[in-house]
Order: C-alpha cells, then sequence, then structure tokens
C-alpha cells in the first residue's frame, strides 16, 4: 500500500509505504516515508518496523489489522482496524521529526456500549466519553488534562503502547 501527498510542506509530493513481510508467520509491516526532491526523484527519510501492529502478533490472529496510512493536510494518518472498532495516530512533520499530535480510539464491549478516546499531544486534554446505543444516550463524558512527558515521534513510536505514551 502506498499514498502521495504533502507532508513536509515544501510543495512537492511526497509518499508513504507500506509493505508486509507474508512469509514470517507474525506478518510484520514496514513504513517507510519518502520525500519528494526538485529533481522528481524520492528520498527516503524514515523507515520502521514498530509503528504498525503485524497482523499475527505470536502468530494469533487477535483480529487488530493494520487498515490503512492517509496523507491529510500535511499530517500523516496511521489507521488500525480491531475486532469491534478502531484507533489511529496522527502524525506531522515538525523539526525534523514525525510528532505524534493525535490518538483516536472507538471500540464496543458488544454488550451495548462504545467507548471513545480522544488525545490531543498539542494541548494535553484527553477526552472520553462512553455512549449506549441500546438506549441512544452518553453514559459519561470526561475531560482532563494529562502530563505528557515525551511526545514519541515515529522514529521511537511503537503501535502497542499507550498509557499516554
Amino acid at each position: 500500500m502506498s499514498k502521495t501527498g504533502e507532508i513536509n510542506k515544501d510543495k512537492i509530493l511526497d509518499s508513504v509505504a507500506v509493505t508486509q513481510d507474508t512469509i514470517s508467520k507474525i506478518r510484520p509491516c514496514r513504513l517507510q516515508i519518502f520525500f519528494g526532491q526538485n529533481d522528481k526523484n524520492m528520498k527516503l527519510v524514515l523507515q520502521t518496523d514498530n509503528a504498525i501492529l503485524p497482523d499475527l502478533p505470536g502468530g494469533i490472529d487477535r483480529g487488530n489489522r493494520f487498515s490503512e496510512v492517509d496523507i491529510v493536510k500535511n499530517n500523516l494518518w496511521i489507521k488500525h482496524e480491531l475486532l469491534r472498532g478502531h484507533f489511529e495516530h496522527r502524525f506531522q512533520f515538525r523539526e525534523g521529526k514525525f510528532k505524534l499530535m493525535e490518538y483516536n480510539f472507538v471500540e464496543s464491549n458488544g454488550r451495548g456500549k462504545v467507548f471513545y478516546e480522544n488525545l490531543d499531544f498539542t494541548t494535553g486534554i484527553r477526552r472520553s466519553q462512553t455512549d449506549s446505543y441500546k438506549k441512544d444516550k452518553v453514559l459519561s463524558k470526561k475531560e482532563e488534562y494529562i502530563v505528557i512527558e515525551t511526545r514519541p515521534d515515529l522514529s521511537n513510536f511503537n503501535a502497542r503502547s499507550n498509557k499516554f505514551y
């Protein structure tokens, strides 16, 4: 899978590629980011094997899958599907690094509740909400400021980590 778009704000198209090792029993994915050059060539600026979850961690299908990468308004989105939901990470190229800017998570428990979480790394605001889709109402809603010690960038990012990274 690959996408093209403007990431580093130089008005030259860039490219993101995701490849998968289909021979390995865990089926890991590699993310590569290429910046377009004035001479029409592409320069590899980042490669990581940790930003995308493997399809079969431990050789077992747990229902979690990489969904897509996208480039929207200078933002790189990495999206994963869950058995009953999804999560996504948004990165921006700033000061020579791809910094994590936002995390979104949605999941159903399969018994009438949907859980939402948004973490904005710029403001430090974490929003969470629980809805009942059986009763069509919000059960709880919370907004809090959290201290984020270090904001990951794609070079040290692991899609499995959380608890505010």
